[in-house]
């Protein structure tokens, strides 16, 4: 578990953040459980709607917002990555290095995609946009797309020359999993705080 902490460690080091790790107890965060990682996502949730008022809860879109539950997920992400992985020395520092230009590569193209998914929903709005325009657009985000795909394979080109073969698939198969069990987790939070604003029956 000593090896864990450290990867950690250096996993702040390389990617500028993360959660602090009390003093006392280093690994308190890195053992910590999905489950309590998320409630502390929820609570900072609801301490957010009870500052900003009830008119928060009409704007998930605020960039300070995204960007928080973006740093949350990426914490989250690389948490369990590693508890799963259990990188050796030899290997840590190369498939983190690796990883940091994966993610920054990755929000590089999503934030270009972005903008341009954006101006389409713009120009789709403006009758007076030609549909060279709305084609040029659609080009860019296909682009867009082909690239983020391009980043994915040679992340993944670059972490076999590191990682065990069991490494490698168990890093497969927890990109796969990790979206769709944090969305369905998101879906039932939605669905219990809609049913605790709920007024009662009579």
């Amino acid at each position: 578990m000593r090896k864990v902490a450290l990867i950690f460690a250096t996993a702040v080091l390389l990617f500028g953040g993360g959660p602090a790790l009390p003093d006392d107890k280093p690994e308190t965060v890195v053992t910590q459980t999905w489950d309590d990682f998320f409630f502390e996502m929820q609570h900072e949730m609801f301490a957010q709607v009870e500052e900003e008022g009830e008119h928060a809860q009409m704007e998930p879109g605020k960039p300070g917002q995204r960007r928080r539950q973006r740093k949350h997920v990426e914490q989250l992400r690389m948490l369990k990555m590693l508890e799963l992985l259990d990188l050796n020395e030899d290997q840590e520092i190369s498939f983190l290095t690796s990883y940091n230009n994966l993610r920054g590569d990755i929000r590089r193209v999503d934030e270009a995609r972005m903008k341009a998914l954006t101006k389409l929903g713009g120009k789709l709005h403006d009758s007076t946009s030609s549909d060279s325009e709305i084609e040029k657009l659609l080009e860019q985000i296909g682009a867009n797309l082909v690239e983020k795909q391009t980043v994915e394979a040679r992340f993944l080109e670059n972490a076999a020359a590191i990682l065990t073969v069991r490494q490698l698939g168990k890093l497969i198969i927890f990109n796969e999993h990790f979206e769709r069990e944090l969305l369905d987790r998101v879906r039932v939070f939605r669905e219990g705080k809609m049913n605790r604003q709920r007024p009662d029956g009579p």
